[in-house]
């Protein structure tokens, strides 16, 4: 299925001002945004989608940058910059836009467009917009989706088996999403969501169908909080009977994977014999899943601590729920990040801004900006900012670096692909600072969904005092 939207729907849906009409009519058909940043210094990647394919943003620091330029070198970074082929370029509310774009945008043919948000902000709605303007989704018959311990797990294969056992997970805590007629729907880079394509006979309540010949209806027998509209998918879960002379891996070392809707998930094969517990193994394949991501990569490790990590981190919830800084693990757990450095340091070290950045201009030698804030954002390292350094000289390379690891930083986190050389990783670790890596290639899409998820964080709340309302839901074990 091939999907598309314009720019002109864009400017329409996210009200941005038109500073500059080129063709508005041009075709999006990729979910990624760029924010520019090296191209200030001359450094284009002409071959690159992010200058030819992406929507281009520019915000308040880049500009402010911009503006310290000579004339003559303004005209000339903004000239090669505007000749590139990327389909619109939108500035933040608060940018200091050059004339020179103006009369380059002209030439060109190019599309300007003024946000009324700040970048961070222009970057997540943008993101969201597209996301669900560009989804591609697919129906899965006979395909289960539940939520365990917060990771979607899909489940598949024997059905007698997988109806059993879901409901055993249903009793023992856990939500599902649906039993079948599942839709699995691609929002942006290993990004898919799961939901019930069927309609409902009641709205609000979901049902586990063909149980000897019959329905369940989960909302009345295992309560409201039992079941939940949708969930992004995590993992697959392949229940098969029990071959006698067929190889199982027992430990979980070999990675499998399936294709969804162009995306790969992580398969774990489970037979089916009497005696074993599938809930229980569900449950710990959910579990590992969370614990790999977290840099624990032996699965006899996690069924030692995972009862401990559990209470662990429910304390450490109900410890930082009224404080205005979030800790870095929850960060970590929330994105299966993947911790490479400083994993003694990701209950300790606190987030306290919402913002999110490339060190674009750190790493060019300009620190002016990240001097001026007083709670430094993430930072987020890609393939783009290593080809950058090996643009310069040696000398100025590593001193930029050090210069950048001596500020307070919460976390740095590298794109899957980053392919971060050797000198890097030793000044990281030689600084103590956290380093994760993320599982998505493009930086575009760490920094939409860690602005999404920060911003709801830090986001002002209404504290009500004196009212204290229980809502008890009594729930019937009782099959009908």
């Amino acid at each position: 299925m091939y999907t598309y939207t314009t720019v002109r729907e864009i400017a329409d849906s996210l009200n941005l001002e038109i500073l500059n009409e080129g063709n508005l009519d041009l075709k999006i058909d990729i979910p990624n945004i760029y924010q520019i940043g090296y191209e200030l210094v001359g450094f284009l990647d002409k071959d690159s989608d992010e200058l030819n394919r992406y929507i281009n943003i520019c915000s308040l620091k880049e500009s402010r940058f911009m503006a310290t330029f000579s004339k003559e070198r303004k005209e000339k970074v903004i000239s090669e910059y505007m000749a590139l082929g990327f389909p619109a370029l939108i500035f933040s509310k608060d940018a200091i836009i050059a004339e020179e774009f103006y009369y380059y945008a002209k030439k060109y043919n190019k599309n300007i467009l003024l946000s009324n948000e700040k970048a961070s902000v222009t970057v997540r709605k943008l993101k969201f917009f597209l996301s669900r303007a560009l989804s591609v989704e697919e129906e899965y018959e006979d395909y289960s989706l539940m939520e365990i311990h917060g990771v979607g797990v899909l489940m598949t294969g024997y059905s007698n088996a997988r109806k059993g056992v879901m409901i055993e997970l249903l009793e023992r805590g856990h939500r599902m999403i649906t039993d079948k007629n599942l839709i699995i729907r691609r929002v942006g880079e290993n990004d898919l969501l799961g939901y019930n394509g069927k309609k409902k006979v009641k709205l609000g309540h979901f049902y586990l169908e063909d149980i000897e010949n019959g329905s369940v209806d989960v909302t009345d027998h295992f309560g409201v909080k039992s079941t939940r509209i949708e969930k992004k998918i995590n993992i697959l879960i392949v229940l098969e009977e029990w071959k006698e002379k067929e190889f199982y891996d027992r430990l979980g070392l070999d990675t499998q994977y399936e294709t969804f809707v162009g995306e790969k998930i992580q398969k774990f094969v489970i037979p089916v014999r009497k005696g074993r517990n599938l809930a229980v193994i569900i449950e710990t394949a959910a579990l590992s899943f969370r614990l790999k991501r977290m840099g624990h990569n032996t699965p006899l490790e996690f069924l030692n601590k995972s009862q401990e990590i559990i209470q662990k981190k429910k304390k450490e919830r109900e410890e930082n729920m009224n404080t205005n800084s979030l800790a870095v693990t929850k960060l970590i757990n929330e994105f299966d990040l993947e911790v490479k450095y400083g994993r003694d340091k990701v209950t300790s070290t606190y987030i306290k801004s919402s913002n999110v950045y490339r060190p674009s201009l750190s790493l060019i030698g300009f620190f002016d900006l990240i001097e001026e804030v007083s709670n430094i954002g993430i930072q987020i390292f890609s393939k783009i900012e290593f080809n950058f350094l090996e643009k310069l000289c040696p000398t100025e390379r590593i001193n930029n670096l050090k210069k950048f690891l001596s500020f307070d930083i919460p976390m740095i986190v590298l794109t899957e692909d980053a392919n971060a050389p050797d000198y890097f990783f030793e000044l990281v670790q030689k600084s103590g600072h956290i380093l994760a890596i993320a599982p998505y290639k493009k930086s575009s899409q760490i920094i939409a969904n860690f602005n999404n998820y920060l911003d709801s964080f830090f986001s002002e709340t209404i504290s009500v005092h004196g009212v204290l309302v229980e809502l008890f839901w009594f729930w019937s074990l009782t099959y009908r």
